[in-house]
């Protein structure tokens, strides 16, 4: 087949017997591998894609999650693969659940794909309402007396709720952001403050970690005087950076 990539397969022998038993249709691996296409992009790593696989059928409409997960136990292998190197139809061709003979057809109405959540205009092509929403939820999974501990299990699976690939993105934001956002949670400070302070929510030209210097996050700030000014962040200098230093310097003093 053009443009499938040469791969030796594990494909079950009896490949009608499976469906026929599992109920694994054509218009299932198209509803899935669609989705999936949906969310990847052409060079998506396979850990990527293998989150991707992971997340799938939480997504799929009640009446064919059973058969999702059947499809992704079976083909995982075989899909990670594939995905994001050719269309659906031949995806679903290749493994064999869709004929060569007729065209395999995306599920309808009754089957209708769930859409992913989409940006505003405003703030679209940025961090701005991913930021929120996960500020949002985590606050909302914390006590007033939580833990750095608990703070940060509360944002990894905050990070869950975020389409691909901005799932990844989010871990990476987190761990970057780590003594703000839990500073932020402890002070119960407005969602959205924290993300323009942070500088997710900027317009459509500003990405998060662009030009804008107060969204290289602490190591920025606390530089001087002036850059916590400029950023908004004395307050946090004084109290998580520079009062460190000061102890440090006299420990060693």
């Amino acid at each position: 087949m053009d443009g499938v990539p040469s791969l030796e397969l594990g494909l079950p022998r009896k490949q009608s017997e499976m469906q026929m038993k599992a109920g694994v249709t054509c218009e299932v691996c198209m509803n899935v591998v669609q989705k999936l296409d949906h969310w990847l992009m052409s060079n998506s790593s396979e850990l990527m894609i293998t989150h991707a696989l992971e997340r799938v059928c939480s997504v799929m409409p009640a009446s064919i999650t059973k058969e999702c997960t059947i499809l992704v136990d079976t083909y995982s292998p075989s899909l990670v693969q594939l995905v994001a190197k050719i269309t659906p139809e031949k995806v679903c061709k290749f493994i064999r659940l869709c004929g060569n003979r007729r065209r395999a057809r995306a599920v309808h109405d009754a089957y209708a794909i769930v859409p992913s959540p989409e940006w505003d205009a405003e703030n679209q092509g940025s961090f701005c309402n991913g930021c929120k929403r996960l500020l949002t939820v985590s606050s909302h999974n914390l006590e007033s007396k939580s833990t750095k501990r608990d703070i940060l299990v509360a944002f990894k699976g905050g990070c869950s709720i975020l389409p691909l690939p901005y799932m990844i993105q989010c871990k990476h934001f987190v761990t970057q952001y780590e003594p703000v956002l839990i500073e932020s949670l402890k002070d119960m400070m407005d969602p959205v403050a924290v993300c323009k302070k942070v500088g997710a929510c900027h317009g459509p030209r500003t990405p998060l970690l662009g030009t804008d210097q107060c969204a290289l996050g602490p190591s920025f700030w606390c530089r001087s005087q002036e850059a916590a000014k400029l950023c908004n962040a004395v307050q946090h200098c004084q109290k998580h950076v520079w009062k460190e230093m000061h102890l440090h310097a006299g420990e060693h003093a």
